[in-house]
């Protein structure tokens, strides 16, 4: 389930990162097949698994934000190297905070185009902490609530953490063993947490790969099944009635209604 980050921006705090590019048709080069895309074009996981997204156009931005390669390397945007980044996010600053999968940590993109490390030493495994003294293994899913919180997907924690503006690293929800168990925080079980979501009540909606379900965690950490009953099939319906088939990614609308993509 490896899935590179690519960005498409139109919001003006991200222009600054892109505008020293060279306006150009957008390009997908280095792919299986390499082509050039159009905007408003579905872009299959499978046309950009390898590529590079580069140029854009008078309205709309598709560029780089980040990355020069496969690796790891804080520093300017263009010299920055990630290792498999699956899942991002903005906060009202436009900071982008990147899962860097391959890497266990979670990365920083300031508007100015500076990558930092907010949290992960570097080396898969579990530790709550602050900064680089935290560690995570493979976080998938990154979601940011209105007072800057960074939620995470620790994929292969079973866990889902929190991470303050200040970069304390702390287990929202998940006792570390794969299974099913709503509950209270540590009591509770997920398997293979990916896409995270947060509300404007600090609620936190989880899309679970393994578990093929939705779950919803409370602000004080109470987890319950919000729909999908378990088995990897297809069904609408109503809570446990319904069913989904490993999902991974879940986003909230302005009506507060989610919505989760399948894979």
């Amino acid at each position: 389930m490896r899935k590179p980050l690519y960005t498409a921006i139109g919001l003006a705090s991200f222009v600054a990162i892109c505008s020293s590019q060279t306006k150009t048709t957008p390009t997908i080069s280095s792919a299986p097949t390499a082509s050039v895309i159009t905007y408003g074009q579905t872009l299959e996981d499978s046309t950009l698994m390898g590529g590079l997204v580069t140029g854009f156009t008078t309205n709309k931005i598709v560029c780089t934000v980040a990355g020069a390669g496969d690796g790891y390397l804080d520093g300017p945007v263009n010299a920055s190297v990630f290792h498999d980044p699956y899942g991002a996010a903005t906060d009202t600053s436009g900071n982008i905070y990147v899962a860097d999968a391959g890497n266990h940590r979670i990365r920083k993109i300031t508007p100015a185009g500076v990558v930092t490390t907010l949290a992960g030493s570097g080396t898969a495994g579990f530790a709550d902490g602050v900064g680089t003294a935290a560690k995570f293994n493979s976080p998938r899913g990154v979601a940011v609530d209105a007072s800057g919180n960074i939620y995470v997907g620790d994929f292969e924690n079973h866990r889902i953490r929190k991470i303050t503006p200040a970069g304390v690293v702390t287990t929202l929800a998940g006792s570390g063993v794969a299974g099913f168990a709503d509950g209270s925080s540590g009591a509770a079980r997920f398997n293979g947490p990916v896409g995270v979501a947060v509300d404007a009540n600090r609620n936190v909606y989880v899309a679970e790969y393994y578990n093929s379900r939705i779950r919803k965690i409370t602000a004080t950490g109470v987890v319950t099944t919000l729909a999908g009953g378990g088995n990897y099939s297809f069904a609408d319906g109503t809570g446990t009635n319904a069913r989904f088939y490993l999902p991974t990614g879940v986003a909230g609308t302005p009506l507060a209604t989610f919505m989760w993509r399948i894979v």
